[in-house]
């Protein structure tokens, strides 16, 4: 087996400085990435050459397999096999070290398929391209603090990624892709990670292969998914990608310099622990069924979103103690006062079991019970900009045998916005539940806003605030959420 070992490649110098959120005490939270922006991508009406048919190329799929031939110098044919083109090139990590060399920083070593045919095991679906065994260690000297980055981009071949951008670029794509897919595991446990396209450029200058839309603009899309033992396929919506200053890119322009990256930053474990994790099947392609990403429908001229959220009504979640609905996070990350409600589930505190009008599991939240104020926010995030409206709506459900009991206590939905630093800028909440709110029944809940200015992050979220501005205090109560859905209009 071949190992490759990335050895002091790269500082980061501008990317990801906002990695790490600021509390600013109104739950701010890490960055989980993935925009929220309409599509506004455009169909290619240019005539693909990259085969030898001469028919104008209308952006739809090419079922051909991509076996990395281009067979000219024209553009690489959607679908578009990541690794027949692409390969790993350090670039958000502090620095990269042999894991041999004694008291160096984290370390990182990949391995490949290409080089092992067994390292990622029983390969799920029909797999195409490489799978990457990725494992990560961090500084055994980091006293506990966490490293701020930890990632690698995907670059054409032969390419190194210097300050944020290549030199140059081989490597057309034809138009016409809307997402990228990959499928990603960890061997047991969880793990959350940032996974990106584009950006190359987006930070480091202005060379003449960055990553441009077809106005210029340098973009960059990114989602933080949660990676469970189950090999599961993830999706990036280009559509949903940012140009720099903000906006919506049109398209991806003619050359790709970052097909796919991943970022752990400080959602990796301290203390010399390791991170594993497998990277298969990477493909530009044209949309296909979404598992992983926003879950989303593309509306196309309508100039709304469908729903940003993914997992909306917590019918899957990670199988951990306490179970948490996949793709959802909770702000502080070690927080455990929330509980998945299946169908039939005896309720606390009564004799009653849960029914699920609409699907098989619900989700509770409830206070920490410290003596002191404290709120709780199970949220997804994604990248916004200043002027974008959202709605966010759901419903809420109060069981009369262990209601909210008091006024300092309350349970809601919330759309907040922070900037690039993670400085909270405001929120929008929708009416709260309250000790004096129905209960057994099912409240709906709405909560709209405009993203102010410097809004970088928007967050949907659904919020369990208890004892807010007391001590001593022990209210009782949990609410139950479900059917969540969130728009950017």
């Amino acid at each position: 087996m071949r190992l490759l070992s990335f050895v002091a490649l790269l500082a980061l110098t501008a990317p990801f400085a906002g990695c790490k959120p600021k509390d600013t005490g109104d739950t701010g939270v890490p960055d989980t990435g993935d925009t929220s922006s309409t599509d506004t991508s455009t169909t290619d009406t240019s005539t693909d050459t990259s085969t030898t048919d001469t028919s104008t190329d209308t952006g739809t799929t090419d079922t051909s397999t991509d076996t990395g031939d281009t067979g000219t110098s024209g553009p690489v044919a959607i679908p578009m096999v990541v690794s027949a083109h692409y390969e790993m090139s350090a670039q958000f990590s502090q620095s990269i070290d042999d894991p041999g060399n004694a008291g160096g920083a984290e370390s990182v070593d990949i391995y490949t398929t290409a080089n092992d045919a067994g390292v990622c095991g029983a390969r799920p679906g029909t797999p195409v391209g490489e799978c990457f065994k990725v494992v990560y260690n961090n500084d055994p000297d980091d006293n506990g603090t966490g490293p701020s980055y930890g990632g690698f981009y995907f670059v054409p071949i032969g390419e190194q990624i210097a300050n944020g951008y290549v030199n140059d670029v081989d490597v057309p794509v034809q138009s016409g892709a809307t997402e990228i897919a990959f499928t990603a595991w960890v061997d047991s446990g969880t793990q959350d990670i940032e996974m990106i396209g584009g950006g190359i450029g987006f930070y480091g200058g202005d060379p003449t292969y960055a990553d441009k839309d077809d106005d210029g603009n340098l973009w960059r899309v990114s989602k933080v998914i949660t990676l469970t033992s189950t090999p599961t396929e993830y999706t990036l919506v280009l559509a949903n990608g940012e140009i720099a200053g903000g906006g919506t890119p049109n398209g991806y322009g003619d050359w790709v310099s970052g097909a796919l990256a991943w970022n752990l930053g400080n959602r990796a474990p301290e203390n010399n622990t390791e991170v594993a994790f497998y990277l298969d099947d990477i493909q530009w392609r044209v949309g296909q069924s979404d598992t992983g990403d926003t879950g989303t429908t593309d509306t196309g001229d309508t100039g709304t979103s469908g729903n940003l959220l993914a997992n909306p009504s917590f019918e899957s979640d990670d199988g951990g103690t306490p179970p948490r609905p996949t793709d959802w996070l909770v702000y502080p990350g070690d927080r455990t006062n929330y509980a998945i409600v299946k169908d039939g589930d005896t309720l606390y505190n009564s004799s009653d079991t849960w029914d699920d009008p609409n699907g098989t599991q619900s989700v509770k939240l409830y206070g920490l019970f410290t003596g002191t104020g404290n709120e709780t926010p199970l949220y997804q995030e994604f990248d916004g900009s200043a002027g974008q409206n959202y709605t966010l709506t759901g419903s809420a459900y109060m069981h009369a045998d262990d209601p909210i009991t008091a006024t300092d206590t309350e349970a809601y939905l919330s759309i907040k916005y922070f900037d690039g630093s993670y400085n909270f800028l405001g929120a929008d909440d929708s009416s709260k539940v309250t000790s004096t709110s129905p209960t057994n029944t099912w409240i709906d809940l709405t909560a709209t806003g405009t993203a102010p200015a410097a809004t970088a992050h928007v967050q949907g979220a659904i919020e369990y605030s208890q004892c807010v501005g007391q001590t001593n205090c022990y209210t009782g109560g949990s609410v139950y959420f479900d059917d969540l859905s969130l728009v950017q209009q």
